[in-house]
This record gives C-alpha cells, structure tokens and sequence, in this order.
C-alpha cells in the first residue's frame, strides 16, 4: 500500500497461525484468539458461507473474538477498529449455516458500538464483497481510511493531510449552491433558515465532533431548495465544509456507490469523503429533494435506496450534520423515507407582509389583493411567478383565485404569445409526454433533436433547465400543470390512472390533474372523479389517495358532498374509509360546517376507538378559527 510506505507506516497482522500455541492449552482454545482480538489495533471479521464453529462464549470463535472488541472499544472509545466482511451468497433456499450467517449478519447491522472518548455511537462498519480481489480492494481502502485518521489524530504533518485533504470538497461542483434563493434580488427571511443555523453552529460550539440529522418538510414551491442554498452559503462563510446533493438532478441509470461517486467527480465513495473530510473539520451533508427520487415520482427507486443508505452511514459519522428535504406528500406516502432518524422541520408560508415589499416594487399596491391572491403569492415559487408575469398580464390577475389560473398565465405570455408557439408547444408536449410515459423527470436531448434552439429559449425564459446531456423543467410545479394541461384536450385522466394502476408517476398525476380541472373546468372535473370514485377496479392505494383528495377540500361542491356524505351515515362511521374521511376533513372549515351538526354528535357518542377522529377534527378547527 503506497500510502503506508510514504508514511512509514507498518501494520502487523496477527492471527492464529503466527500467534496462537499450537500446543496443549489448559483453558478453551477460543480464549487466546479473544485475546488477540481483544489488544488488537484493528479487528477484520471475514464471513463466507458459515458462522463458523462454536466458539467459548457464542455460537462462533469469530463472534468471540467480535464481542471480546466491543468490550475492549466500550472501554476505550476509539480502539480496536472493528470492520466485518460478509461475502455475497445468493440462494432462494439457504442451508441452516447460511441462514444463521445471515441472522448474525442483520443483527450486528443493527448494533452501536462507542466511537468516541465521550461515549457518542455509531453503526459497526460492515461490508459485502464479491471475490478476493474485491475484498482485497475494499480492505486497502478502509486500511488507508483508518491509518490517515489516526495519523491526523497523531498530530503528524502526513503527505496525505497536507496535500490531499485540503480542498476535497472544496472544488466540487455542487449545484445547490448556484441555486437562486432570492426574488428579483430580495431574500424572504425564513426562521427555519436561523433555526437550522443556529442549531448547526451552537452544536460545534460545544463539540467539534457533534453530529445531527435534519429533515426539512415543505410543500411544492415552498423555498426548501432556496433555504438549503442559502444554507450553504452562510456555512461556508463560516468556515465549515459543505458537501450537498441534488437528488433530482442524479441519473436515473445510478445504481450503486461507484456510479454515485462518478457523478458527483469524486475520487472515492461518499461515505470516505465525508470521513476524510471530517479530519478537516465539521461537515454538513445536505441532500436535496428526496422526493424526486421516492417511489410516488421514481419507478427506478435504487437511486433513493442508495441516498437512504448514505444518509445511515454519514448520521454515524463524527463531526458530520445531515441535512435533507422531501416534500410532505412524498414523505407521509413513501414508507421508506420515513425510516430517517431525524429530527424534522416543517417549513411555514411567510406571512403576507414579509412578500409585501416584493409585490410593491413591481408597482402593485398589495391591499388592493383578493385574499385568495394573498394566500396563493405566500408560496415563494408562486410568488416569483406572479412577479414575472403580472407586468404583461393586462388585469387578467387582478381577480385570479388559483394557481392554475396563475400557470395559465404563464402559459400565455411564455408559450402562447412567442413567436415560435408553435415550436414551443411541441417541445414540452414532446418532454411531458417522455416523462409521463418512462416516468423520470430528465429527457435525454436526443428527444429534442431539431428543437435545440427552442430549448435555449426556455432556458433563458426559466422553463426548462439542462443538465449534461439531459433536460428537465426547471421547477416540478410547471412539470405538473404542463401534464395536468394535456387531459382537457387529449386522454382522459380516469382511463391514464385506471391503465396504469401500478405505475409510480401515477398518485402525483391524479392529484395535480384533479386540481388543475377542479379550477378550470368543473364539469370535465366532475365526469373524470365519478369514473375513477365509480369504478370498482380502482386500486386500494389509489381509492385512499382520492378519498383524502375529496375530503381535504376547504369548499367540497355538491358533487363532492354527494359521494362522500352517504359514506359517513350511522351504520359507516365506525368503518375505516370512514375514519380516513373523517381525519382528512381536519382543517377543512367546508367539510367541517356540514359535518358540526349532524355527523359529529354521532360520532362523538361512539366507544372512545371509534370516536378518536373527532381530537383531530376538533383541534385543527380550534386552530383555524
């Protein structure tokens, strides 16, 4: 290994060939191979098909001489290293030996073990391996991983810590730091921005080792990509290393941790960048997006299995702070994104009078807003529209009431008033109907072949967005009405659901088309949502998701009432679409002042696991009134 030798540095290994007597031992001969992994430096665990046989204390000698390290590392805090190999075997069928290997191997993945003087925690380091080369290369690089560390903690000025730590994520190319966070130059402050910061920094005050998870909720248009770029800046400024991921902006053709690093132009994994980086100093891990690459708007989900994993591994990691963002549909309907650890921010709207300045710069007197305006332009996306377009909107926004009329304005000015409309409509028709049909929100510009100056075009109108060889929407919002767009005059949306039950595109496709014909065409709304509420064959995750649509309405229609008033009547309430129902009219003060005096008391008089929905129901009308 160049780097030992550079370093002058010997490792010794010790086993029982070299270590053990050979000869009659008085006590169980498993005793003096504990030892040795007791006082070792390093522990490397190596497993293939077997456990191995019984040893003094355990099932196994090799989970003795595990155990004997933990013990030791409680101790110490920092010694032995411990690392365990695994060799990838796959049968349908194993045998008893390769079953109980398999039972040990999920039960030391969920252990902790001491990794610091001051008692902190983290995952024992595990690995898969394909053959002997890979083991051998694996093995090199956590050899290197550790030696460095130590030598870092030694004080000594190695050739690594003087020539390759400095700057190793410096230079990367991070696209969430060049991502805008202002509106026409004026950032709206955010307290969950400060709460984040400060949360950050307080900690390192204390510890330099310190370690946090965060989880940033928000709705789409929110402002989570802005304050995690505004984040970053203002960390940097401190001084404290950046490391951030767009998660939309990965291929969808990423399957594992090299193509990872290969994307991201790193020289190693994620895992010892960020490792190596923290004998820098503190990191912040920031991962954006998350629900870009979730099962609701991926069917490709190995890219979010290999973030999740990340995301374990770095909250283990001494010095490192994770910071990720998903959207609040995503995150409540993809099970596995609410396996993160994390403590969890939901981002608030500003309030009207924090966007007031903005509106009044582009010569708009703010009082002069409908409430359903004001409400609408309290989502920084939708307020950073309305800004762009309303110079040109010759008073078709004064009484505007949903954001579709919004895009549809958007629509007008960008799309149909161009010279080239028809170019125009011909590309994002041809880029929407990719994305529907593939279900990836990235199109390789293969498919815009003889429409590259158009795409320039909105490029710089701030439509579309290239990455690479690759282009998408610039923000997933005007993605959604572009599709939701195409079923007024093209399929319908009840036979795309009801064909493609089982596709991933298919829940964000129902919910962003019903509120888009909901706004603007009540009667095409109301044919489609008595054609998929009708129709028996509709999938049950589907059926759960329309439920919660219909019942979230703040202003259910007759329609609406007509289909799920039946459902609430006496002999239903204690049945469970009933109860979902019910749980999502919270907050709803239409549902709520049809439902106060009729269900409710009949409610309210059931057994107390039958009546829980009314906590719900009752709270958030208390705190919307």
């Amino acid at each position: 290994m160049p780097f030992l030798k550079d370093n002058s540095i010997e490792l010794q290994p010790v086993g029982w060939e070299s270590n053990v007597d050979s000869g009659i031992t008085l006590g169980h001969p498993q005793t003096e191979l504990s030892d040795l992994a007791e006082n070792a430096d390093i522990l490397i665990a190596i497993f293939h098909r077997k456990l191995g046989s019984s040893g003094e204390r355990t099932r196994s000698g090799t989970v003795d001489e595990i155990e004997m390290a933990i013990q030791k590392r409680g101790k110490t805090g920092t010694v032995p290293e411990i690392k365990v190999y695994f060799r990838e075997v796959h049968e349908d069928l194993p045998d008893d030996d390769l079953s109980a290997l398999i039972e040990y191997k999920l039960e030391i993945q969920s252990r902790k073990i001491i990794c610091s003087k001051d008692n902190k925690k983290e995952a024992i380091r595990t690995e898969d391996y394909h053959d002997a080369l890979d083991f051998q290369a694996k093995l090199f690089k956590s050899l290197e991983t550790y030696t460095k560390k130590w030598l870092i903690s030694q004080g000594e000025s190695s050739v690594y810590a003087t020539e390759a730590y400095e700057g190793i994520i410096q230079n990367l190319p991070q696209p969430l730091l060049n991502w805008p966070d202002t509106i026409d130059g004026t950032w709206i402050e955010r307290p969950e921005l400060d709460q984040l910061f400060s949360n950050i920094t307080d900690a390192l005050k204390e510890n330099r080792y310190a370690r946090s998870t965060t989880l940033i909720l928000g709705d789409p248009g929110t402002g989570k990509s802005s304050i995690l770029s505004r984040l970053a800046k203002k960390l940097k400024e401190q001084g404290i290393q950046v490391f951030s991921i767009k998660a939309d902006m990965l291929s969808a053709n990423i399957t594992t941790q090299i193509e990872l690093a290969e994307k991201l132009q790193l020289s190693m994994s994620v895992e010892d960048c960020l490792r190596q980086s923290t004998m820098k100093g503190p990191v912040v891990f920031i991962v954006d997006q998350l629900d870009a690459v979730s099962e609701i708007a991926d069917r490709k989900s190995e890219r979010l299995n290999l973030l999740l994993n990340l995301i374990n591994t770095a909250t283990s990691i001494d010095g490192v702070h994770v910071v990720a963002s998903c959207r609040v549909f995503e995150h409540k309907h993809d099970v596995r994104l609410a396996t993160i650890n994390a403590d969890v921010v939901t981002l608030q709207l500003p309030g009207f009078d924090d966007i007031s300045e903005i509106i009044k710069s582009h010569g708009i007197n703010p009082e002069t807003l409908s409430s359903e305006v004001k409400e609408i332009l309290r989502v920084p996306q939708h307020l950073k529209t309305f800004v762009e377009v309303m110079p040109g909107s010759e008073g078709r926004l004064d009484a505007v009431s949903s954001i579709q009329e919004l895009y549809e304005e958007l629509w007008r000015q960008k799309i149909d008033s161009a010279a080239d409309s028809i170019k125009r409509k011909e590309i994002i028709d041809r880029l929407t109907k990719w994305m529907s049909k593939e279900e990836d929100l990235w199109v390789p510009m293969a498919i815009a072949d003889g429409y590259h100056d158009v795409i320039d075009e909105l490029e710089a109108e701030h439509l579309l967005v290239r990455e690479g060889i690759r282009v998408g929407f610039k923000h997933q919002t005007f993605f959604d009405f572009t599709l939701a767009r195409g079923f007024v005059s093209g399929e319908s949306l009840s036979g795309y659901v009801l064909n493609r039950q089982d596709g991933l595109f298919v829940r964000p496709v129902l919910l962003s088309t019903l509120d888009y014909l909901r706004a603007t065409s009540r009667k095409t709304y109301h044919k489609e949502l008595s054609e998929l509420w009708n129709n028996p064959s509709l999938r049950n995750h589907l059926r759960i998701l329309l439920d919660e649509k219909i019942a979230s309405q703040h202003r259910p229609d007759e329609v609406e009432q007509g289909f799920v008033m039946p459902l609430l009547m006496d002999d239903n309430l204690s049945d469970k679409r009933a109860t979902r129902l019910l749980v999502s009219m919270a907050g709803s003060p239409g549902w709520f002042e049809l439902i106060h005096s009729s269900v409710l008391p009949d409610l309210m008089s059931l057994p107390l696991e039958g009546a829980w929905p009314c906590i719900t129901l009752l709270s958030l009308d208390i705190r919307t009134r």
